[in-house]
């Protein structure tokens, strides 16, 4: 899909990622480094210009791990992330890193606003970024991350997702029916995040989460209704669990908040870009 934004904002470590481990075969310049992450995430950023037409991109990037959303869950016995397995080499991890570093140099040089807090995930200063209304005017939400569902509640919000489908609020209600924005994260409390570790409610898939959320007022009226159901039976056993669930994914409740000095606002650098290309033999 084409058509102009007028503004992109890049979730960049979710970026840097797909850029990465994207591509089927790697890019090895003359000095044996690795540079197809680079290489293909400028290539990426430079078909979104030409397709999008923005008037501004903003970048969006990755603290460390905030310790109140680890806190959150360990309290309940969950360590945030807890379950992603290393699968990367040893040489594969530090080529991820030189990828990264690299693509924040390149954004950088290119005089393109970046964002990032030590205390908040790139989808925390998206969500806040967009909630503030300070942009106006469309926007395209470049990410993979699915909590960042709930900016359809504020208008002229899109997000491309990483096999390049833009998904718009309609799109959304015809894949999560009678499941507002707003209570998105409610459904993914239910079901469980396996790429955040979070387990959910045992017994509670997508089918019977859309019913714990549109057949009665609140999840646990629906269940009280329905008490015989097992999964009433677990959702009314696991109150906590389901409480510190909603807590760690509702991006509303971040409570740290975006400010000028969030934000990066470098000067284009035409000569550092050229210099950045030689180097690293990328065209």
């Amino acid at each position: 899909m084409t058509g102009h934004f007028d503004y992109i904002i890049v979730d960049g470590n979710n970026f840097g990622y797909r850029s990465f481990f994207g591509p089927s075969s790697n890019l090895i310049n003359s000095e044996g480094i690795n540079t197809t992450g680079l290489a293909v995430g400028i290539r990426i950023l430079r078909s979104y210009r030409r397709k999008y037409t923005p008037k501004r991109i903003i970048f969006t990037w990755d603290g460390r791990r905030p310790e109140w959303r680890k806190k959150i869950l360990s309290d309940v016995g969950v360590e945030y992330k807890g379950g992603r397995k290393e699968k990367r080499s040893e040489e594969e991890s530090k080529q991820l890193c030189w990828t990264l570093s690299r693509l924040r140099e390149w954004v950088s040089h290119c005089g393109i606003i970046s964002g990032k807090d030590n205390n908040m995930e790139a989808d925390d200063i998206i969500y806040q970024l967009v909630a503030s209304g300070k942009l106006k005017g469309t926007k395209l939400i470049v990410s993979s991350d699915k909590d960042l569902y709930a900016t359809f509640i504020y208008k002229d919000v899109s997000i491309l997702d990483f096999k390049d489908r833009v998904v718009t609020l309609d799109d959304y209600k015809m894949k999560f029916p009678g499941v507002p924005p707003e209570r998105f994260h409610l459904y993914k409390a239910l079901t469980g995040d396996k790429s955040d570790n979070i387990p959910g409610i045992k017994g509670i898939g997508a089918t019977t989460a859309i019913k714990f959320l549109t057949e009665a007022d609140t999840p646990t009226e629906y269940a009280l209704k329905n008490i015989k159901a097992k999964s009433s039976m677990t959702f009314l056993e696991s109150q906590d669990e389901y409480k510190a669930f909603i807590n760690a994914i509702d991006l509303s409740k971040c409570p740290y908040k975006i400010s000028n000095d969030t934000f990066k606002s470098p000067e284009f650098d035409p000569s550092a870009l050229d210099d950045m290309a030689g180097e690293y033999e990328i065209g």
